[in-house]
């Protein structure tokens, strides 16, 4: 779904992100979001959709559903990749200022769930305006064997206008003779172009050869792997990107749909069962520490070996499309049962964040985990041709640490994957420091603020924090916690720096959730209104933190141009 058109107003996407931004402030029947929503559906590559309809303008409504009373399906779409359709219920909320509306009640989706449980459905969304939820009632009522997938339609319409965006040439001093600075373009193709060579030259002895790529965050590197995939993948053939959360398979998937130059068909293949939520890296090395569920991704999502094995078959028998499995690390051993099952050998293994496959890891009751978390490396198991590491921090660890752990061990139970080892990760494909990432200006711009908290009042509020905390939070943590509320509450905006929204992180998710507690709690507002009032700093104190990560869904003064590849944030990541 690329394009080299320049965006302006008048393109569908933007004319739908100026109807939403001005109807989601009002009260409405939702009509408007209907139309909107068969009118979208085929713009937006993530959807994978190329037909869409009116409930009632459905050429196949009377074969399945001749009732013509309501039974709450407002939309249906067809899947492009395999034709089966998507009921579609669509629910327009009037929006608060940071994007977030009222929950979708139970009573209000009942004939939807209970119509939309019929076969014929492969999937089933709930389209919305902008962040809302469905209500625990309604959440308990649908069940897991088909979830109702919450589908964003500013946000997704909003991504998909940056990937098209991104997608724009832009002039390259290194390669027009004008300059030394080379383009992020320019380094995307070298990298490329460098990677399948050296691919190619080192699988002409038995037909296999595996490298690894290790560029900074932020360069490009899932755009990387989409060309190299590309390059080496014939019509018919199957590759597999694998990666250590469900989010991160959302994303590639999104990233390759909407930015592949060749036909695609596109595989999900990822459970809430194996994903750790809650978990910590020093305790599961295996746990995918992020929030996102399975039900949040797009399309066909399964983890069923069967599933797997028909879906390669036919993407084999049709031969006009590439196909590209996207799954987590840890529910990669149920595509190789499928490709054992088959007899599949695939074109191309991308192993994003790489370095959690590596690392030093003692094995006792998670070695089968481990085991089925690392089987991307074992060729027996999952069979390819060429296999790809891309990570931007590679594990390499000392020989000599190496021993003296082992002496130190009672047992000499320990496994070392070491990044630089060749038979595992196979030679270095492409390499590029972040010196060269910021001299090249790949990285998006930014500021640092520095706001500094140290008065009595902080440290009395911090401490109570702490202590109240039952340890999980020290009181360092909590003061930065305070100067994050301090920036949010207000603090910077007479010095013309408004913050309107933030992403924040801590290394574990239970610490995450402490700090958001406080955040939003009575103690943590009045402390910032006490501050802020002293300061002679107005504004209406802290806002939720809920709302402050809903609000970074929804557009902030967005351009109506394409703004510099150097400035997007994401683009190509």
């Amino acid at each position: 779904m690329t394009t080299g058109n320049l965006a302006t107003p008048a393109d569908p996407l933007s004319a739908a992100l100026d109807e939403i931004a001005e109807m989601s402030p009002k009260a409405t029947d939702g009509k408007w979001l209907e139309n909107l929503t068969v009118k979208c559906a085929p713009l937006i590559a993530e959807w994978d959709v190329d037909k869409c309809w009116h409930w009632t303008l459905w050429p196949e409504r009377e074969r399945h559903h001749p009732i013509t009373i309501d039974i709450g399906i407002d939309v249906v779409a067809r899947r492009a990749s395999d034709g089966k359709f998507i009921a579609i219920q669509c629910k327009s909320r009037k929006l608060d200022e940071y994007g977030r509306g009222g929950n979708v009640t139970k009573s209000k989706v009942d004939n939807f769930i209970a119509t939309s449980s019929n076969a014929c459905w492969a999937e089933r969304w709930l389209v919305t305006n902008g962040d809302i939820r469905l209500g625990a009632n309604a959440e308990a009522t649908v069940g897991k064997t088909k979830p109702i997938k919450l589908v964003n339609l500013e946000s997704d319409l909003l991504k998909q206008r940056e990937s098209e965006w991104s997608a724009l040439p832009e002039p390259c001093p290194h390669c027009d003779g004008t300059g030394s600075l080379r383009t992020r373009d320019c380094m995307q193709r070298e990298a490329v172009e460098t990677s399948v060579r050296i691919l190619r030259e080192h699988a002409a002895g038995d037909g296999k050869a595996r490298g690894r790529i290790i560029l900074p965050c932020g360069t490009g590197k899932s755009r990387i792997a989409l060309r190299i995939v590309e390059e080496l993948a014939r019509p018919g053939e199957v590759s597999a990107v694998l990666c250590p959360s469900i989010a991160l398979v959302a994303q590639l998937r999104r990233e390759f749909l909407a930015n592949s130059e060749k036909p695609m068909k596109a595989l999900a293949v990822c459970s809430d069962e194996t994903a750790g939520h809650g978990s910590d890296l020093s305790r599961d090395q295996t746990a995918d520490i992020g929030q996102a569920s399975a039900s949040e991704v797009k399309g066909l999502v399964t983890t069923a070996p069967g599933e797997i094995g028909s879906w390669i078959e036919e993407v084999a028998r049709e031969r006009n499309r590439i196909g590209v499995i996207f799954g987590t690390y840890q529910s990669s051993h149920r595509i190789a049962e499928a490709l054992v099952s088959v007899d599949c050998e695939l074109s191309t293994v991308v192993a994003d964040e790489a370095h959690r496959t590596a690392g030093l890891r003692r094995i006792r009751a998670e070695e089968e985990k481990l085991r089925d978390f690392t089987v991307c490396h074992d060729d027996r198991r999952f069979p390819a041709k060429f296999r790809v590491y891309q990570t931007a921090t590679p594990r390499v660890y000392d020989t000599g640490s190496v021993a003296a752990a082992r002496r130190s061990s009672k047992n000499d139970d320990w496994v070392v994957r070491n990044m630089d080892d060749e038979s595992v990760f196979g030679v270095e494909l492409y390499r590029k420091s972040y010196a060269d990432a910021v001299a090249n200006r790949w990285l998006t711009d930014y500021r640092i603020i520095a706001l500094g908290v140290n008065d009595e009042d902080a440290y009395r509020t911090a401490n109570g924090l702490a202590a109240g905390s039952g340890k999980k939070l020290s009181t360092a943590q909590f003061l930065r916690g305070l100067t994050l509320a301090l920036v949010m509450g207000g603090a910077t905006r007479h010095n013309g720096a408004e913050i309107r929204s933030s992403i924040n992180f801590m290394n574990t998710i239970a610490k995450s959730k402490e700090m958001t507690r406080a955040l939003e709690s009575k103690t943590v507002r009045d402390w910032v209104q006490r501050r802020l009032s002293s300061d002679g700093v107005g504004g209406g104190g802290l806002p939720k933190v809920g709302a402050l990560q809903a609000r970074a869904s929804r557009r902030v003064e967005q351009s109506r141009r394409p703004r510099k590849r150097q400035g997007q944030a994401g683009s190509g990541n």
